[in-house]
């Protein structure tokens, strides 16, 4: 990611101010519900073959990803839709059953997209999605030529983020992949909503958040996924990885580089580099604070969700009133 100059910062639609957030926003939700582990349904699944064509005829190919097809689709009520073809092979397997298990636990949670059913057929499942219309914040920024983004503006997209992640959380879900490309921003409203749960981890309510997949993306993820092989926990992984995605919109850079020699230095040293922050870039003293407590090297020392709406750096957006986290 490289910064160039360009004459207009990117921001949030005329309308979503600071103000509108609301002071209700503050409160992270309670966890709510039991959890029902998806199991594949064999036999319901062989009847189902071929569906995706005879249900969605107007289905046509929208993007292709490194695992599968995307196809925009109309639904029975006129509604777009968003139908992910991935094939049954190899590793591919297990992001499926992610998605299908993220999708049902996470349903009527807003800003993820709502997961209506799966299908099969002999050599891919389609997973069958609402529509979410906007552009990833990768994108946004490339529009940009990378140049940061303001302040007040990153403020806004933290705080939507980090209380559907506390929702996503509560469901017994860690993303493990929080990115600029797997958020998507509606530059009508300025909703954000999170995208691809292939390489989410489920784990039940009460019980320990320990993972033991390494799989990820390399620029976002913590250094006890990168450099150790034991458990580790998945919702402070979504922490590191969401101060990545914030110290890139304020910066408008990685704050670690991953070339060759860096990443060999790094493995064979068995240390990760603390964050710098660039001297060319005016960002508040406040947020330079909050990023190095979630971009914190030692995951017990890191902040967790609740305490990160708890930073000075959003009494801005809260206003008169002080900010709550539910127990």
């Amino acid at each position: 990611m490289v910064r160039n100059k360009r004459k207009t910062r990117a921001t949030l639609p005329a309308g979503m101010e600071s103000g509108d957030l609301g002071a209700s926003k503050w409160s992270l939700g309670p966890p709510s519900g039991s959890f029902t582990k998806y199991q594949p349904e064999r036999g319901r699944m062989q009847q189902q073959l071929m569906l995706p064509d005879t249900l969605y005829p107007d289905a046509r190919p929208f993007s292709n990803g490194t695992h599968g097809t995307i196809f925009l689709a109309t639904g029975e009520a006129g509604e777009k839709l968003i139908l992910k073809r991935l094939a049954k092979n190899g590793a591919g397997k297990q992001r499926i059953r992610n998605e299908i298990e993220a999708g049902i636990r996470l349903r009527g949670i807003p800003q993820v997209p709502f997961f209506h059913r799966h299908m099969e057929t002999e050599e891919h499942t389609w997973l069958i999605f609402d529509f979410v219309d906007g552009v990833d914040l990768l994108t946004w920024m490339e529009d940009f030529n990378f140049e940061p983004v303001e302040e007040h503006t990153v403020r806004q997209i933290a705080l939507q983020i980090i209380h559907t992640l506390d929702h996503v959380h509560s469901r017994g879900i860690s993303h493990k992949d929080i990115k600029l490309e797997n958020l998507i921003l509606d530059t009508t409203t300025g909703l954000i909503s999170i995208l691809d749960f292939g390489l989410c981890y489920s784990f039940s309510k009460g019980k320990d958040h320990l993972c033991k997949d390494f799989a990820g993306s390399r620029e976002y993820s913590p250094p006890e996924l990168l450099l150790t092989y034991g458990p580790f926990s998945a919702t402070k992984a979504d922490v590191w990885s969401l101060g990545v995605t914030l110290y890139a919109l304020l910066y408008g850079c990685f704050p670690f580089g991953f070339d060759t020699k860096t990443a060999e230095e790094m493995i064979s040293s068995g240390r990760h580099p603390s964050p710098t922050f660039p001297e060319d870039v005016v960002v508040s003293s406040d947020a330079v604070d909050l990023l190095s407590k979630m971009i914190e090297v030692d995951p017990d020392k890191r902040l967790d969700l609740r305490q990160i709406v708890l930073h000075p750096w959003f009494d801005e957006l809260c206003g008169p009133e002080e900010p709550s986290a539910s127990p």
